[in-house]
């Protein structure tokens, strides 16, 4: 209910998520939204359009601009508004065969 202080939108509107412990800070535009879940039950029930990219964050796929080493044998994850998250060793295989599925 709105008088309880819920929102509801469309996941396919999120661009990234950020966790912290028992709870997630999901991007959607200019906005954030804090939510008390873990980043594991919340890509569950996202689906997969979500990755996890890193042990904090995870994206919305077709929110991916592009997907380089940032030169010290790092790579980074660059989203279509311009923010920039790592991409960890343990998720880049993951997200690549997820990519290639598009």
């Amino acid at each position: 209910p709105a008088d309880s202080g819920y929102r509801v939108f469309r996941p396919d509107l999120i661009d990234w998520i950020e966790s912290s412990g028992n709870q997630v800070e999901l991007t959607v535009g200019e906005a954030k939204y804090t939510i008390r879940a873990t980043l594991r039950e919340t890509l569950l029930r996202l689906g997969s359009r979500f990755r996890q990219v890193h042990r904090r964050y995870a994206v919305n796929v077709v929110r991916i601009a592009s997907i380089h080493p940032n030169g010290d044998g790092a790579w980074m994850v660059h989203l279509t508004d311009g923010t920039e998250l790592p991409l960890g060793r343990t998720y880049r295989r993951h997200l690549f065969a997820a990519l290639t599925q598009l």
